[in-house]
């Protein structure tokens, strides 16, 4: 999003005091990125250009993976953070990361980036949490 231009990303779920930085924040010439975003995704992404994939990172595209499929599968941010066991907040965490990768502004976007890179589809995660889709639809 930045480099088509933007020059600031806020999260719906901001304080009014947050907003209103934001705007002045922007207004005097500089960026501003929602405190919320954890840091160490701001230092892949200014690293991405840089570094070979570790471990960790292959760990971490397989989570926003997984974590895409099961929003894309209606999976409530609490039923994911139960699903995967991590927090709710950190599955939030996910969420903004995911809206920042896939230039998405809500979770429509993560849908159709899903189901544009066939993630909805994917054989190995819903044999994975067949289990939990199962239990979902027997619940409509």
């Amino acid at each position: 999003m930045f480099e088509l231009g933007a020059t600031g990303y806020l999260l719906k779920n901001e304080t009014p005091v947050d907003i209103e930085n934001a705007i002045n924040q922007v207004f005097d010439g500089e960026r501003y990125v929602s405190h919320y975003l954890r840091p160490a995704f701001w230092d892949r992404m200014l690293k991405l250009n840089t570094e070979k994939p570790s471990i960790h990172t292959k760990y971490h595209h397989q989570k926003l993976k997984e974590i895409i499929y099961l929003i894309s599968n209606e999976f409530t941010s609490h039923e994911i953070a139960n699903i995967v066991s991590l927090s709710t907040r950190s599955i939030e965490d996910y969420r903004a990361e995911i809206l920042l990768f896939t230039n998405s502004h809500n979770t429509v976007g993560i849908v159709k980036y899903a189901i544009s890179k066939g993630i909805d589809q994917d054989q190995s995660l819903r044999f994975k949490f067949k289990t939990y889709l199962e239990k979902k639809a027997n619940e409509l």
